[in-house]
This record gives C-alpha cells, sequence and structure tokens, in this order.
C-alpha cells in the first residue's frame, strides 16, 4: 500500500552559504508551487525546495543573478559588433557597428556610472564605403584610439581615429593597413610599455589567420604587418590583453580539430620579443566565436564570446584568477531565446565587467548592456530546478514545479 500522501505545502531556503546556515539564510514556507524573490545585481546563493510535511530537500543548485539588463540602442536599423572600454576617469566608451544612415558606419555613447545611464548616441564615420567591426581602448596618455574595418580602399584595410580630449574632437580617418587582401576584426590595446598594439584577422596568407602591428611612439610610426599564425584552418577573431603578471595574451578562435577546442592562445613573457608555441585554452564548447579578452580591476583575466550551438546564440564567459594558469568552467550569461552574439567586455570597479552584445529581443537587432556575476563559483540555470531567471527590470528568481520535480512535490 502507498503511504505517500500529497504535499500540504512547500519549504524553500535560500542562503549565500552551501551549508544553508548564515545569517542571511532565507527560509520560507509556500502554499503553492511559486515562489519569486528579488534579488541585489550580481546576487549568488545557493537553494534547495522541499515538500511539507517531511519531505526530501532536492539536491542543492547554485545560481547568480545578472541585471539588470540595459537596452543601449533602440533605432529601427541594424546595431551591432559592440566594442566597450573604460577610460581613465571611469566613463565607458562603447563604440558600434550601425546601417541607420544607409550603409555601415561606427557610431559611439559614453557613460559615466559604470553603464547605469548613457549619453546620445553619436556617428563616428560617415564615408560612402562601410565601416564596421570597431575596437576601442584608451592609452596612457589619455588618447582615445578606435580602429575598425572599411572598404573605402577597394577591399577591406583597418583604419583609425583618435581623440585627445574625450570625444570633444577628433582626428582625421587614418588607413591602417594596405594589402589587398581582407583584413578585419581588429582588437587593441597599450600594454605596459606604453607599445600600442593592433591584431586583426588577414586572409592574405591564402586563408585566416593572425596578424599584429604595434607602435612604440603613439601611433607617429608603425611596424611592419606581422604574422603571429599560420595554420592551414582558419584561424580568426583575436583579443589581446595584458594579465596581471605583465604577459601579453592573445587569443582566437580557431577551425580545427578537435572541434569542441574553439580557442587558440599565445603569449609572451618579455613585450612580444618571443611568443609561447600557440595552444588550446582549456574551454570545451562546440560553434563558438568572436571571443573577447580583458584584465579585470581585481587582476582577474575575463574571456567572453559567442556560442552559436543553441538556436540564435548565447553569450558565455569565464575567468582566471591565475593569470591564465587555470580557467573557471563556462558561464552562461544570456538567456533570451533569440539573438545574443557578439559580445565586448570592460573592466568595471569591484572585479566586475560589463557586456555589452547583439540581441534581437526588442525586434531587431540592438546594442544591450548588463553585468555578469563575479565569475567566483559556478552559475547553473535555476531551472535545474524548477526555476527561471527573469533579467528585467529586477533580478528576481521564480520557483514552479515542472514535472521533473515530482519527487519533492510528496511527503516521503
Amino acid at each position: 500500500m502507498d503511504q505517500r500522501t500529497r504535499a500540504t505545502g512547500y519549504q524553500i531556503q535560500i542562503d549565500p552559504t552551501p551549508t544553508f546556515d548564515s545569517a542571511n539564510l532565507i527560509d520560507q514556507t509556500l502554499t503553492n508551487t511559486s515562489y519569486t524573490r528579488s534579488f541585489p545585481t550580481s546576487a549568488r546563493a545557493t537553494g534547495r525546495v522541499r515538500a511539507l510535511p517531511g519531505g526530501n530537500w532536492t539536491t542543492a543548485w547554485r545560481f547568480t543573478v545578472a541585471g539588470p539588463l540595459i537596452q543601449l540602442t533602440t533605432d529601427a536599423s541594424t546595431d551591432d559588433w559592440s566594442a566597450i572600454t573604460g577610460t581613465n576617469d571611469g566613463t565607458l566608451w562603447l563604440a558600434w557597428t550601425s546601417d541607420r544612415s544607409g550603409n555601415d558606419d561606427i557610431w559611439y555613447k559614453t557613460s559615466a556610472d559604470d553603464g547605469t545611464t548613457w549619453s546620445a548616441e553619436m556617428q563616428l564615420t560617415s564615408h560612402a564605403s562601410s565601416d564596421y567591426l570597431p575596437a576601442i581602448t584608451q592609452a596612457s596618455d589619455g588618447m582615445l584610439w578606435v580602429v575598425w574595418a572599411s572598404s573605402r580602399s577597394g577591399n577591406y584595410d583597418l583604419w583609425y581615429k583618435t581623440s585627445p580630449d574625450g570625444g570633444a574632437t577628433w582626428s582625421i580617418e587614418t588607413q591602417l593597413t594596405t594589402h589587398t587582401s581582407t583584413d578585419y576584426l581588429p582588437a587593441v590595446i597599450q600594454t605596459s610599455d606604453s607599445k600600442l598594439w593592433v591584431v586583426w584577422t588577414s586572409d592574405r596568407s591564402g586563408n585566416d589567420d593572425i596578424w599584429y602591428k604595434t607602435s612604440s611612439n603613439g601611433g607617429a610610426s608603425w611596424s611592419a604587418d606581422t604574422q603571429l599564425t599560420t595554420n592551414s584552418d582558419s584561424d580568426a577573431s583575436p583579443a589581446i590583453a595584458q594579465s596581471a603578471d605583465g604577459a601579453i595574451w592573445i587569443v582566437w578562435a580557431v577551425d580545427r580539430s578537435p572541434y569542441d577546442t574553439p580557442f587558440y592562445y599565445v603569449k609572451s613573457a618579455d613585450n612580444g620579443l618571443t611568443w609561447m608555441p600557440e595552444a588550446a585554452l582549456p574551454i570545451t564548447q562546440y560553434n563558438v566565436s568572436y571571443p573577447r579578452l580583458i584584465l579585470g580591476t581585481d587582476s582577474r583575466l575575463w574571456l567572453a564570446w559567442s556560442n552559436f550551438y543553441w538556436p540564435n546564440g548565447h553569450v558565455w564567459y569565464a575567468t582566471s584568477g591565475d593569470n591564465g594558469s587555470s580557467w573557471s568552467a563556462p558561464e552562461q550569461f544570456t538567456r533570451f531565446v533569440g539573438k545574443n552574439i557578439y559580445p565586448g567586455l570592460a573592466a568595471l570597479p569591484g572585479g566586475k565587467a560589463g557586456v555589452a552584445w547583439t540581441s534581437d529581443r526588442s525586434g531587431n537587432d540592438d546594442i544591450w548592456f548588463g553585468i555578469p556575476a563575479s565569475g567566483r563559483i559556478s552559475t547553473r540555470r535555476l531551472t535545474r530546478c524548477g526555476a527561471s531567471i527573469n533579467q528585467l527590470p529586477t533580478p528576481t528568481a521564480t520557483i514552479r514545479s515542472p514535472s521533473a520535480l515530482a519527487p519533492w512535490m510528496r511527503a516521503a
């Protein structure tokens, strides 16, 4: 005879610690199978549920809340391919590609409060040819650098503009590469020795490879174009950063076997004089591209990328707190069922990172902004135990009871 009885209620516990014994423990009894609660942005916690009376606890699950998310562009045209950086005065600068003027141009806007509010949109380029795929950084002398790919020379080459006064004035547009093949997907930084680095993808060798050039005098002159990778398969979408130990990292997406290790890297401990042999990053996923790499304000490396394994794509990220020797498990940042691709990364105070990316959740491609959780613990989607994260406008967790939760819907 089955002695089990239907549940008369449910008990839920949520705690910042996995032992459920901290002073901040949330312990509530429910009369139905739905529970909603607001959490602070980037809250991290562990949850469990059981049926009453006398039910067994579910296996504890851990979660993070990343939100709110902010829509940065609202034009009815296509806005995508964003790049974002923080400047010395704490301003966030966002650059992206938009076709609102009739062809692809570079636009930008800024935020003085870590992404909470943003300036009006400003057009940076207005050439009749296509300008797209911007990269942006600030040098130690305050100079802003925006580099992008343009077809104005008859094929795609790299061009740039600079501003010495926070965008009040801009230089003329200057061509950086002149090869007759395609040069695109640039990334730009300045390293601690004041050298400017531009890395990009070029097919001049017969397939996509990673190339770079540098300037030691603030862009007055540049080194020759230098080929970094020579694999017969595609190497594309490079990202560059300097880790806290001074090593220069270049990470890119590969299209080679095994296909579940999609990112390779090289690093240099002597400011680019020599490079270690290329190697795969310990991140295992299929069908990914467009890695972005930064050094956070707490000396952690952040890596974000697009994963196209799911329909339309999602943004994922991982972090390293030991100068790249090891990496956290990949964390899924976006959850919207539509398109979420092409992330940009910027370091924020408190060891956080700001992410800008392309999403069609408003009905067409726009740029959105959000802040992931710190990346110090493993994040799992709450639906693993019957919950969902709603990131707009206030981060909430909603507990529901799908059929998968039948074990805790009955008393023991």
